[in-house]
């Protein structure tokens, strides 16, 4: 393999955790992915930081199962310690009710992810990425 396959590799699979971890609520693991002063910018919120981007995820309802899912997933490598990145999101979700049954799961977003990877001491991480909505139900 590349080197060029392997920044390439570790920034999709950052996109791909990403959506794991919001998924699962999981976000202490989630602002792992960021570099320390890492910011994820969404419509009408940037946070800075890996404490602000936990704190805001933490705000995040618990009531909605949701299911997002990131494709075409494109990374520019900038230099041996930079990439840029773009793919498409789409959400699924649901009341959490739902569970047992998640034939009641829509569409009920479609967007873009932007991103900004750099390499760190502890490997690939985000250092910006925004969120943007193309459409909403």
């Amino acid at each position: 393999m590349t080197k060029d396959h392997d920044i390439r590799d570790a920034c999709r699979r950052l996109i791909a955790e990403f959506v794991w971890h919001v998924d699962r609520n999981d976000y202490h693991a989630l602002v792992e992915l960021f570099a320390p002063d890492g910011v994820f910018e969404r419509p009408g919120a940037i946070m800075a930081g890996r404490q602000a981007i936990l704190a805001a995820m933490e705000l995040r309802s618990r009531d909605r199962l949701t299911r997002h899912f990131c494709t075409d997933p494109i990374i520019d490598i900038v230099s041996p310690t930079a990439a840029n990145g773009r793919c498409y999101v789409s959400l699924k979700s649901a009341p959490r009710a739902e569970r047992g049954d998640q034939s009641g799961m829509r569409v009920t977003l479609v967007g873009e992810y932007h991103d900004r990877f750099v390499l760190t001491g502890d490997g690939w991480r985000i250092a910006y990425r925004t969120a943007r909505i193309i459409s909403q139900d």
